[in-house]
This record gives C-alpha cells, structure tokens and sequence, in this order.
C-alpha cells in the first residue's frame, strides 16, 4: 500500500531553449487528486510574475538562467503537498540577420552555425534566404557567443559596371551577445579565412 503523507515529486519536459515552452508534472505514490495542482514557475530562485500554469514558454529573460516549478497539490491521502522540480539551465536565443553586400547580393543561401569554445564549427541552427541583401535566420536562434554566417550563391550588381555578378561564398565571425543585425562582406571573408586557416574561429 502506498505510505500517506509520502513526498512526490514534480518533473519537467521540453526543450529548455528560450522560445520553447516547458510542461510541469508531478508524481506521487499516493496518487494525485486531479485538479487540485497549482504551479508557480520560477527563474534563478524568483518566482516569474504571472507564470502559474501547467506550461511556460520561456523568454528572453530566462535565457543564460536557471528555471524550476513549484508544484502544490493535493495527495489522494488527503494531504496537501509542495514539490520543487530540479532546476534546468536555458538556452538563450536570439533575433538574428544579416546583411550580405558584395553590392546587395540577392537570392543568397546563408546560415548561422555557433563555434565551439575549441574553435571548431558546430551544426547550423538558423538558415534563410537574401532578399534585397537582407537574411533573417528565423525568430530566435539559440546561439550564444561566437558563431559562423556563411552566405553561399545569389547575385549583384555590380556598382561599377552594371553586370550581374555571381556572390563568392562569403563568411563573417560574429559575437552574438542579443538580438542582432550582423554585416556579411569581403572584409569579414578575409577575417573568416584566416581564422579558418589558423585552425580556430574564435
């Protein structure tokens, strides 16, 4: 027979990515009287203001942070109960794009890749596509620090000439600190080549 008045614990499932949202549950070897749960969501030990329901998206706030729940409910003993979740740390995420001048390149594919703190490349996690030189790598991107944009095909005019010209793939190194518009050129591909060639991005 399940003990009364035995602790139960509260859990919690999503990606802890800023952007994404978080589901709260609770277990407990007496049973739960359903509906009786309340939540309060809390980041870094404060409780987030308006923050009491079974799920929480999370925002740029939390991002770098740590967040956790707090579940009180009614055991089927009767009891009434407090559970705290362990603590998740969260991805910060950002609002990112580029500008990709050769002159405005159009039709460009670029995409957004963090750099490893050995200054190796990781998987791309944002990517889209020039529109009169402008990308946007999405709503929030989960980079936080340094990163690759590569931009590869698409086209521009030439300022001198007036031809239409095939863009280079083109890299920039960024440092991504907050929502950003970062700038995607020959200079930038210059820095990218070198730091590639010395075998660190960073």
């Amino acid at each position: 027979d399940p003990v009364a008045g035995s602790d139960g614990s509260a859990s919690v499932s999503g990606e802890a990515v800023v952007g994404q949202t978080l589901t709260a549950s609770v277990t407990d070897p007496d049973g739960v009287e359903s509906g009786s749960e309340t939540y309060q969501w809390y980041s870094d030990g404060a409780a987030i203001s308006g923050a009491t329901s079974v799920t929480y998206t999370l925002s740029q706030s939390e991002g770098g942070g740590m967040v956790s729940v707090v579940v009180r409910y009614t055991d089927s003993a009767g009891l009434r109960e407090t559970v705290e979740s362990a603590a998740l740390s969260v991805q910060a995420a950002f609002a990112l794009s580029a500008t990709y001048v050769h002159a405005l390149v159009d039709g460009a594919s670029c995409e957004i890749a963090p750099v490893a703190a050995d200054g190796s490349l990781t998987d791309a996690l944002g990517s889209g596509t020039t529109s009169n030189g402008v990308v946007s790598f999405g709503s929030l991107v989960p980079v936080d620090g340094a990163a690759l944009i590569t931009c590869s095909g698409g086209t521009y005019v030439d300022e001198a000439s007036s031809i239409v010209l095939d863009a280079p793939l083109t890299r920039a190194v960024v440092d991504v600190i907050g929502d950003a518009l970062f700038t995607v050129s020959p200079l930038t591909e210059i820095a990218a080549a070198l730091a590639a060639q010395a075998g660190d991005l960073n």
